[in-house]
């Protein structure tokens, strides 16, 4: 993935945690939220309302026939398992990393990399997958996706029937 693609997914995502419309109003839970402008980056997210803790967002650039995914990783790679070890190293950049995706019974693994989230503590992973791949067309039909890292999966609520299609109808 060029690096310019992945700073456009941080700020898109960034700016439609700053002033998206929640699909539903529901104050301090997550909610699914999208923006679809004339110009720029499509983006559909999975976040709290009123923040930019974000469990799961999609980008994508109109009529490319491929999405990015962001995505809060469950695996804490900061955090030791043992409690009794030293801490672990934190993560200072971002580094390669194989993310799994699946909706139904399609799985993909895609090269993608984990990035630590300054802000939140924990990490992120970012992954680029086509929009014809067999996961995609589940999710379409699912409206389901979980992203992991090392076999550990997030998976946001169902994603409103109107705002995925419009979302995948965007990307091409």
């Amino acid at each position: 993935m060029m690096a310019g693609m992945r700073q456009r997914i941080i700020l898109s995502v960034a700016f439609l945690a700053a002033a998206a419309v929640p699909a539903r109003a529901q104050l301090e839970q997550r909610v699914w939220a999208i923006i679809t402008p004339r110009q720029g980056d499509a983006v559909l997210l999975y976040a709290f309302a009123d923040s930019k803790d974000l469990m799961v967002g999609y980008t994508c650039t109109k009529k490319t026939g491929q999405m990015s995914i962001v995505a809060a990783s469950p695996v804490r790679l900061n955090e030791p398992i043992d409690p009794d070890a030293p801490p672990a190293t934190p993560i200072a950049v971002s580094r390669p990393a194989t993310v799994q995706v699946a909706s139904g019974t399609w799985t993909a693994s895609l090269p993608g990399r984990v990035r630590p989230d300054v802000t939140y503590g924990g990490t992120s992973i970012v992954t680029e997958i086509s929009t014809q791949s067999p996961v995609i067309k589940a999710f379409r039909k699912t409206r389901l996706m979980r992203v992991g890292l090392y076999g550990e999966f997030v998976q946001a609520a169902a994603v409103p029937k109107t705002m995925l299609n419009k979302f995948l109808k965007f990307c091409g």
